[in-house]
């Protein structure tokens, strides 16, 4: 029996999927990236470990990520948060389970989705990190190490989104905490943490964190998307200024003077 179509999210495309696998191939390529934060590395370095990672390493051991968080893939992740598509995590939780064969240390005992607020779900009515989480454990084989209330968030921490990074992380702390019931399932297990994507770490370091303190014995984060770093952008106007500024260096110029030579 023939499986009802669809137009792919990106090309539009009448297809099976909602983002057609050419654009899943396009649009996702493998990229070298830090293996604590996700970003993206020069492909022909010899560090596996950004450096700001080595001189501040975060709370996950390791950090999956399948593509990063730019066109056309925001645009799916934000018809999965935002636009009442849930079928949207499908695609999403088959790229993540692909990253998850290649970069994977290990099999983890727990899959623990971040929790949503209960104001997040009442809107949306659903969870995105537990769709991922549920979706890519199970295109893994792993349904059966899924524990999506192991963690609980405290309080509400408004939307994270519109606030810069120390902000951010003001704002999530202390905010998740482990259920009394399964604190037992945490001691000596190492956890995947699953979201859909990874901006500044703030929501995802504190979680792991709170894993960290319970006992867990490792935190890796599996996310559908990274937000790439920023690039630094170069005011041309102060160039300029130092061009103009900056006499022409003379075709003869004069010799350098010598210090006092160095003793023997």
């Amino acid at each position: 029996m023939l499986k009802a179509g669809t137009a792919c999210q990106v090309c539009s495309q009448w297809q099976q999927h909602r983002v057609c696998l050419s654009c899943q191939v396009e649009f996702a390529p493998r990229l070298c990236r830090c293996r604590r934060c996700g970003l993206q590395l020069h492909p022909h370095g010899d560090s596996k470990v950004c450096s700001a990672c080595e001189d501040y390493p975060p709370d996950m051991d390791q950090v999956i990520t399948a593509v990063d968080f730019a066109p056309p893939w925001s645009d799916v992740i934000g018809s999965l948060k935002f636009g009442s598509t849930p079928a949207m995590a499908h695609t999403l939780s088959r790229l993540m389970a692909d990253a998850v064969r290649r970069e994977s240390w290990g099999t983890p005992d727990l899959i623990v989705p971040i929790p949503l607020s209960a104001q997040r779900w009442k809107e949306r009515g659903y969870n995105q990190a537990w769709l991922l989480a549920s979706q890519t454990a199970r295109e893994l084989g792993w349904a059966n190490r899924l524990h999506p209330h192991t963690l609980v968030r405290q309080r509400e921490t408004g939307r994270l989104m519109a606030m810069q990074s120390d902000e951010r992380q003001r704002s999530i702390l202390h905010a998740f905490a482990i259920a009394p019931d399964q604190a037992y399932r945490v001691s000596g297990q190492h956890v995947a943490l699953v979201d859909d994507v990874m901006t500044t770490g703030a929501t995802a370091n504190e979680a792991a964190r709170t894993l960290l303190q319970a006992g867990a014995a490792s935190v890796t984060g599996w996310f559908a998307a990274r937000t790439p770093a920023p690039k630094v952008k170069v005011d041309r106007s102060k160039t300029r200024h130092l061009a103009r500024s900056t006499p022409p260096a003379s075709d003869n110029p004069a010799p350098a003077k010598l210090g006092p030579k160095m003793h023997q």
